[in-house]
């Protein structure tokens, strides 16, 4: 089940690598399609994608079907919409923007119920048909992905990754170079990915990142990433048409 994400979690610890498919068009259909290809997770972004939480939930519910681990990128810490995100019945949130060991502590704790966190009792979805549920299961399913992408996180990083429950760290390269006033694909941004991978292999922590292109992707892998959160759909249906008008000669 999807709600699960003790798979997930543990193919990353082997360091097995993981392709993620980025869903920002708020469609449960275009879910369905991703579905249907070979990813190894898929992930809902509710920070810059047009998601409201009803159509998330149905979005979750087509990947329950296909048996895949979901991830939702929430809008920070907040205890609150983690936990009704993982009430809901996802797998695992990815954290964006996290700047210190106190953003992370707050993310994990959020993300368990007691005694190792806070999460409130209410796991509306997250129980559902699993009899053998319990908040122990659960707090060891779930999968707590942090987000580096600021000048704070990046210095840190070494108490970031220090903290119990920190599942698994993911680059956010974009903002993390335009907080460093780095634009565009420039040889400098990989210098700062690469100094949180780094760390990441330091402390023995997951690490991966969120990319645009084929390109990077495999950049990424060569430099040992293994969550890889691939092209949103939005901009890969974007590059589609634009392909396919190019090929029937419109040019206008």
């Amino acid at each position: 089940m999807s709600r699960n994400g003790a798979p997930l979690k543990s193919s990353l610890s082997r360091g097995d690598v993981c392709y993620g498919a980025w869903c920002m068009i708020p469609s449960p259909f275009v879910v369905e399609v991703f579905c249907h290809q070979p990813y190894d997770w898929i992930a809902l972004d509710l920070q810059h994608g047009l998601w409201a939480h009803d159509q998330m939930v149905m979005a979750l519910q087509v990947i329950d079907g296909f048996g895949l681990p979901s991830i939702v990128r929430v809008n920070g810490s907040d205890r609150w919409e983690i936990g009704r995100v993982l009430d809901a019945g996802a797998s695992g949130v990815i954290v964006p923007m996290v700047d210190s060991r106190t953003d992370a502590e707050e993310a994990v704790s959020a993300c368990r119920y007691p005694p190792l966190g806070v999460r409130s009792f209410g796991p509306v979805r997250a129980a559902l048909g699993r009899p053998e549920w319990t908040t122990d299961k659960a707090n060891d399913e779930v999968l707590c992905i942090i987000m580096i992408e600021t000048p704070g996180g990046l210095d840190n990083l070494a108490d970031i990754l220090a903290v119990p429950g920190v599942d698994a760290i993911l680059v956010g390269a974009v903002d993390l170079s335009l907080t460093h006033g780095v634009f565009g694909d420039e040889p400098s941004r990989w210098d700062l990915v690469e100094r949180v991978f780094e760390e990441c292999r330091n402390q023995d922590i997951p690490y991966g990142i969120a990319v645009g292109s084929a390109a990077d992707a495999r950049t990424a892998v060569k430099m040992g990433a293994s969550l890889m959160a691939l092209a949103p759909d939005a901009w890969m249906l974007s590059d589609a048409i634009a392909a396919h008008l190019s090929a029937c000669g419109v040019t206008r």
